[in-house]
């Protein structure tokens, strides 16, 4: 059972955005709310039939012939007279193509995935509602998690995942890419959707895994994807990259040996893959080659301060504060803000940074932000403050929502409570 689960997790992280687009091609993005349903029930399907029958050679054209006769079942039960007439069609002409053949395009395509995250950018949608449909139908991230994402409340979220399906229904929209013209309308929400994909498995804000590699690496194949077409391979994309590559290189040395979070002074940097970091350097040297300088180049800009700091103590913080500044400039977020009191206090001492965290205190998206509480900690700990130390770290603990970070906080009460009370 356990080896079932594991293999259909995979396919679901690694073929969602594909067995999407292959079912949204047959269907059209008029029935994207019925291609969901359809592929979500394939997978229950597999669940309770593949410990009996067996994992399939080719799981992923399992999935897709599943899900493709619960969408037509559908269609026949309850869609109009022209979806009934197309569905009958189509799935005729799907029943006699070559399966094998199928199953290579399915697993091969990715040109589909992409064409499948600008339709899901269409401009009839608001920006966030663009992003948000796209991170929940081709990312398959749940409706909290991509409320935590856009810094909003999920039920808010599930209606606007609602409205914007029934925008591209009345839009009648076609999955193709758009015009040349349209692209950069549209890019800047994908390059957001893949910003928050990666954001969502390198620091997961819940269960038990702190890192979700698989996320992660389809954010980078994405990038890298976009980063390779003509139409798309602009600085901002390689400047996605670069962060990506750049932040990812740390995986190996970001939790001990018992699970808990190690922090940037305290990780073993002989453990950074040099190679990822070689990588997006390369990319961050791209993305110089025009005029534009964006959120994502200043991000990649501090990724690779600490990326090229051979010891802790010998980060450029200045040039951090400074990235940070700019930041601010262009998107005063609380989390912007928070980034910058912290690289201030490695800057310019503890009592600076903590003097730009205590500013923040109040503010409603840092009231259950884990890195707020666990840093403002850190830094009255630094400052010789052990009781307001230990009550920070207290509601740090309140809010954590990994195992990883539970077990940093731990370690932290347990280290203050072996120091005598100030």
């Amino acid at each position: 059972m356990s080896e079932v689960r594991t293999h259909l997790e995979t396919v679901f992280r690694s073929q969602r955005a594909s067995l999407i687009a292959a079912l949204t091609r047959l269907l059209g993005p008029r029935n994207l709310d019925i291609v969901e349903a359809a592929l979500q029930d394939a997978f229950v399907v597999a669940a309770e039939e593949w410990p009996t029958s067996g994992i399939p050679e080719h799981a992923d054209s399992w999935i897709l012939t599943a899900a493709r006769n619960r969408a037509f079942d559908y269609l026949r039960r309850n869609g109009t007279s022209r979806a009934k007439a197309t569905a009958v069609r189509d799935f005729d002409e799907l029943t006699r193509a070559n399966d094998q053949a199928a199953s290579v395009r399915l697993r091969g395509d990715l040109d589909d995935e992409l064409e499948m995250m600008f339709v899901a950018c269409h401009p009839c949608n608001s920006l966030e509602s663009q992003i948000a449909l796209t991170l929940r139908t081709l990312c398959g991230m749940e409706i909290d998690e991509i409320a935590r994402a856009l810094l909003s409340d999920p039920q808010a979220v599930a209606k606007r995942l609602v409205r914007a399906r029934q925008a591209l229904r009345e839009a009648d929209v076609e999955l193709v890419l758009p015009p040349a013209d349209e692209l950069p309308n549209r890019l800047g929400a994908v390059i957001k959707v893949l910003y928050l994909l990666f954001n969502e498995g390198y620091s997961s804000l819940k269960g038990p895994r702190q890192i979700r590699e698989e996320l992660c690496r389809e954010a980078i194949r994405l990038g890298e994807s976009l980063a390779s077409h003509p139409a798309t391979g602009v600085p901002r994309v390689h400047a996605l990259v670069a962060l990506m590559l750049l932040q990812s290189s740390r995986f190996n040395a970001r939790l001990d040996d018992a699970g808990a979070l190690l922090t940037l002074e305290e990780q073993d940097r002989s453990k950074w893959d040099r190679d990822r970091i070689a990588r997006g350097l390369r990319y961050l040297e791209w993305s110089a080659s025009g005029s534009d300088l964006s959120e994502v180049h200043l991000e990649a800009a501090i990724a690779a301060c600490h990326a090229t700091a051979a010891t802790f103590a010998e980060t450029d913080w200045r040039r951090i504060v400074d990235c940070y500044d700019a930041l601010l400039e262009v998107n005063a977020s609380p989390i912007t803000a928070f980034n910058r009191a912290v690289a201030l206090g490695f800057s310019r001492g503890p009592q600076e940074g903590l003097r730009e965290l205590r500013r923040l205190r109040g503010t409603p998206e840092l009231a259950s932000y884990f890195p707020y509480h666990a840093s403002l900690g850190e830094f009255e700990r630094r400052g010789g403050d052990l009781a307001a130390a230990r009550a920070s770290l207290s509601r740090a603990l309140d809010v954590a929502g990994t195992d990883a970070e539970r077990a940093f906080v731990m370690r932290r009460l347990a280290e203050l409570g072996a120091q005598p009370s100030a």
